[in-house]
C-alpha cells in the first residue's frame, strides 16, 4: 500500500499481486474533515476501528502477526473524492455502498509477539 498525504488530502493505492492471475487495485482518494464529537461514535465505530492484530508478511518470514494495544483513534469524517475499487469484488464480495468514511491521523500502538515493539501507524482510512 503506498500513502500520499499532503495534510488536507491523502490518497491510497492498494495493488494485490496474488493470487494470479488476478491482479486487483483499490485506489481511494480523500478529503481530511472536522474531528468526530465523542458523542457521535458508536460502540461499532469503535470496534471496527480498532485494531487487535497487526499484520505482516515477507518472503523470508511468511505471514506474521502480533497482538496490538492502542488508544481510542482520533477519527475525523472524510469525504470520498475518488474511489476505484476492484480488491473487494475481486474476493468474490458485493461492491461497498454507502458507507460513512473517516481517518485518523497518526497515533501510536504497541504489538507483542516473542518481543514487544512499538510503532507509528500511518492514516489509517476506515469505512463504518
Amino acid at each position: 500500500m503506498r500513502v500520499t498525504d499532503d495534510g488536507s488530502d491523502v490518497d491510497y493505492v492498494c495493488d494485490r499481486r496474488r493470487p494470479e492471475p488476478t491482479p486487483a487495485r483499490s485506489y481511494v482518494s480523500i478529503e481530511i474533515g472536522a474531528p468526530y464529537a465523542a458523542a457521535e461514535l458508536t460502540e461499532r465505530d469503535h470496534f471496527l476501528t480498532a485494531r487487535w492484530t497487526l499484520f505482516s508478511s515477507s518472503r523470508l518470514f511468511g505471514l506474521r502477526y502480533a497482538d496490538a494495544e492502542h488508544a481510542p483513534w482520533p477519527l475525523r469524517r472524510a469525504t470520498v473524492r475518488d474511489l476505484q475499487d476492484e480488491l473487494v469484488t475481486a474476493a468474490g464480495l458485493p461492491a461497498p455502498e454507502g458507507h460513512r468514511w473517516c481517518t485518523s491521523p497518526k497515533v501510536s500502538t504497541c504489538g507483542s509477539d516473542r518481543r514487544t515493539a512499538c510503532a507509528l501507524v500511518d492514516a489509517t482510512l476506515r469505512r463504518t
